[in-house]
């Protein structure tokens, strides 16, 4: 049986929908052996046992908590990101491979609650790096070039500087980190702020802020990501996302993508009060189902 590993981070805030996340994970992955860490900071101790007990309900996941002790370190990268609205949590990715085992050379990360599976993700897990750190899904927002691609001589390029960091060059959403070599290069949160202040340097007249955690990796990893399949035919095509199909977003997005592997709920399900786009609806109605049989499997997790 092939094991996947998948992490994920959040606070008290998130924590409820990734019960659903893991259920989602049961039912599309039930012939792979799941190892899912999740990283935290301030998580209550009865929401872990539930979860963990959860997974040990489905026979096919691992449960795994990573506990952040130091988070002063992050907040610098919450207080340098566009209106600050991100949580630390949104940023334990960015070193990740200091707390997983050494043994794992890859892991698929995955937003806490608004992200879920719906069908195999062999073809995508699995997927050849490239001596590149991430695989990833390309962002739909401010195109830079007509060949879609970002390089790193760009970030020192004024022509270019702003889209990239608007929204970054990749979506955050879904994307797999090549383990190994964040310890090659011994991956830390000062890489990424030296490349910030290197271009705060360099622009001084730029208000240089980024958006979020896929726009400070977007300023170190511009260049070094191997983007998913832009589309079959391998013709420039942002809207073709299987593996990170961004819901409330944009009508071609599921018009391109045609059959979704990983859904990403821009208009949070748990927020929502009227679908934006009607052919979206099924997946929303999917999302309610899993929470009800959540609902339905943790009061077996009780009775147990």
């Amino acid at each position: 049986m092939q094991k996947i590993n998948i992490m994920t981070s959040c606070d008290e805030n998130l924590i409820e929908y990734v019960f659903v996340q893991l259920k989602s994970i049961q039912l599309s992955l039930k012939d792979k052996q799941i190892d899912f860490y999740l990283f935290y900071h301030n998580i209550c101790e009865d929401t872990l046992n539930l979860l963990k007990e959860y997974a040990e309900y489905f026979g096919n996941i691992n449960f795994i908590r990573v506990y952040v002790e130091n988070i002063e370190p992050y907040k610098e990268l919450v207080n340098l990101s566009v209106n600050q609205t991100w949580p630390v949590e949104a940023y334990f990715a960015l070193e990740c491979q200091k707390y997983l085992p050494e043994t794992i050379d890859r892991i698929l990360y995955v937003d806490a609650g608004d992200v879920i599976f719906i069908r195999d993700i062999d073809e995508y897990y699995n997927q050849d790096f490239l001596d590149k750190h991430l695989i990833a899904s390309p962002i739909v927002h401010n195109l830079t070039r007509e060949d879609l691609l970002c390089y790193s001589e760009d970030l020192m390029n004024e022509k270019y500087i702003d889209g990239i960091l608007c929204r970054g060059v990749f979506n955050s959403g879904s994307y797999i980190i090549n383990l190994k070599k964040f310890r090659q290069e011994n991956i830390s949160l000062s890489n990424y702020l030296d490349v910030l202040y290197d271009l705060r340097k360099k622009f001084p007249s730029k208000e240089i802020r980024y958006f979020g955690d896929q726009g400070i990796m977007s300023l170190l990893f511009i260049g070094k990501i191997n983007y998913w399949k832009i589309a079959p035919n391998e013709n420039i095509n942002l809207f073709y996302a299987p593996y990170n199909c961004m819901l409330g977003l944009d009508q071609r997005i599921l018009k391109v993508t045609g059959t979704p592997k990983i859904l990403h709920f821009i208009q949070k399900p748990w927020r929502i009060k009227d679908v934006r786009f009607k052919e979206e609806e099924i997946f929303y109605t999917y999302w309610f189902k899993l929470e009800q049989y959540v609902g339905l499997e943790l009061q077996q997790v009780f009775l147990n």
